[in-house]
């Protein structure tokens, strides 16, 4: 394994809050990247500036403009690829950093941009492209944002005739594969369907028209693989406002399984199923709808932590039936959970947990050059029992890290080993750690990248003939600030050994997530 940019060691003492990121030594660069962040420097010179070696704000580097689209061959690998990995690693990201020089506000701002990294016999082939939606379409004819993003409003037009901007749904936080579709999600609509091959925009996705009108649908869906069912969820705008809870079928259609209703829009990004349950972590997040109809404020502006508010679960039965049991725990955001699994009658249940709202002030924050202070999430494990509706005990595992992934084969099982991205040493928005936790053990791996460089989260790919264990190989894409350019790196799991790092020859912006289709 090549040591020339990383390090593996073992587990180590949490680290303290960190502020905004490390100047650069040589004076000029230190200079002129101050007067770029006052808005002194234009943007052509900035973008030329030699990227300097420690990491100035390298998150944001990470999510510019893309240097290329289309397809190619990486030809630079160092190490070898398996051959017996094959199939597609879907990735998507908000694409950009500035829009018709605007810049945008949020890290969930940005057209969608999807990228392909298809495997076969020890090759890698590239597909990637801004997708061509018809808001997309739009703005690149008109050159000028015609549209709001989550947390950046576009500006109004000089012509009165104009029709004002409008908000968007942007399929730029996850990719699946289901019923033959590709399928772009996030939380404002339906999703969208693209061709699995091309990446081309094909239009939103109603499910053979089962997904109900003026209800959103899921950036994370959940699927047994060994039962065949998926199961997803989106909050019904009606009179009541509910929460909708899905079977998603082979036949490619939704089942709804429960309808809960909900007193406000709760930000319910992410749940777990066990044999028995399903499992949603609800935080006192909530959409103030007020301020929107004002017409002065983005989504982002609308988003309320209500730190005095409980952090609840809620429970529902996976097979349809009984009634909600909500339980309630220490406030606290979660935007991701693990797996889960049942033991003893309880649920246990792997989530990352933030106390207050300090990521998403973090998160509202990407276009700043000194980014606020952000307190640690922590990897919890919660132990939660159904039938008696209490909070059994929650356990604190680990600290500063976010996007949990494991074997999928095994959700519901009690899996030994859970991966996540650990929050960089000098820039909280970017990544520099690639954690392997071993939940049986309480112990951990973990592979530090340098301080030039970011990932996004690691997906796991079960090995050719692994059935019985949780064997497999890990797919990390990454950016390397010193080149400006991004690899994605095959590793050995768990033991997190480095097989192979592929360069991809230019630059493309980091997200969040994406899946592995063999």
């Amino acid at each position: 394994m090549s040591k020339t940019d990383e390090t593996t060691q073992p587990d180590r003492p949490p680290r303290s809050k960190r502020i905004g990121p490390l100047m650069n030594r040589r004076q000029f660069a230190a200079l002129a990247s101050g007067l770029a962040a006052w808005g002194l420097l234009p943007r052509s010179l900035e973008a030329a500036l030699p990227v300097p070696s420690s990491t100035l704000r390298l998150s944001r580097r990470a999510r510019q403009v893309a240097g290329r689209q289309g397809k190619w061959q990486p030809t630079h690998v160092e190490g070898a690829i398996p051959r017996d990995l094959n199939g597609t690693f879907y990735r998507v990201a908000p694409g950009q950093d500035e829009k018709f020089g605007v810049t945008l506000k949020h890290r969930f701002d940005g057209d969608p941009f999807f990228s392909a990294f298809r495997f076969e016999g020890g090759r890698l082939q590239v597909t990637a492209r801004y997708l061509a939606t018809p808001e997309y379409l739009a703005e690149q004819q008109a050159g000028r944002m015609l549209f709001h993003e989550f947390g950046t409003l576009a500006p109004a037009s000089a012509d009165p005739d104009d029709e004002p901007p409008r908000f968007k749904n942007s399929p730029s936080v996850n990719v699946i594969r289901y019923d033959g579709r590709l399928l772009g999600l996030s939380e404002g609509g339906p999703p969208t369907a693209l061709d699995p091959v091309t990446l081309e925009y094909q239009g939103f996705w109603h499910f053979h028209g089962t997904l109900p009108s003026h209800t959103s649908f899921t950036a994370h869906p959940k699927f047994d693989l060994g039962t065949g069912e998926g199961f997803a969820w989106g909050v019904h705008q009606g009179d009541p406002m509910e929460l909708r809870v899905f079977r998603m079928k082979g036949d490619g259609r939704l089942e709804t399984l429960h309808r809960v209703p909900l007193s406000r829009y709760a930000m319910i990004h992410d749940m777990a199923f066990t044999r028995h349950y399903l499992v949603f972590a609800v935080p006192p997040v909530y959409f103030d709808f007020s301020r929107l109809f004002m017409g002065e404020a983005s989504l982002a502006d609308a988003l309320r932590f209500a730190e005095r508010e409980p952090l609840r679960y809620l429970i529902l039965r996976r097979d349809g039936t009984g009634d909600p049991v909500w339980i309630e725990a220490p406030t606290a955001v979660v935007f991701h959970n693990g797996n889960a699994y049942e033991d003893g009658g309880h649920i246990v249940l792997d989530s990352v947990l933030s106390p207050d709202d300090s990521v998403l002030r973090l998160l509202y924050a990407a276009s700043k050059e000194r980014l606020p202070e952000v307190t640690s999430t922590r990897l919890a494990r919660v132990r939660l029992d159904p039938r008696a509706g209490r909070l059994v005990r929650r356990d604190r595992l680990d600290e500063w890290l976010e996007f949990p992934r494991f074997d999928e084969r095994r959700a519901s099982e009690d899996v030994r080993f859970l991966y996540s991205a650990g929050e960089h040493r000098q820039d909280p928005l970017g990544h520099d750690r690639l954690n392997a936790f071993d939940l049986h053990r309480g112990k951990k791996r973990v592979v530090t990248f340098e301080a030039h460089q970011t990932i996004e989260e690691s997906v796991h790919v079960p090995k050719a003939g692994g059935a019985k264990s949780e064997a497999g190989w890990l797919l990390t894409q990454g950016y390397d600030g010193r080149k400006n350019e991004n690899f994605l790196d095959v590793r050995d799991a768990p033991s997190l050994e480095r097989v192979a790092r592929i360069w991809l020859g230019t630059h493309l912006p980091l997200g969040f997530h994406g899946n592995f289709v063999g």
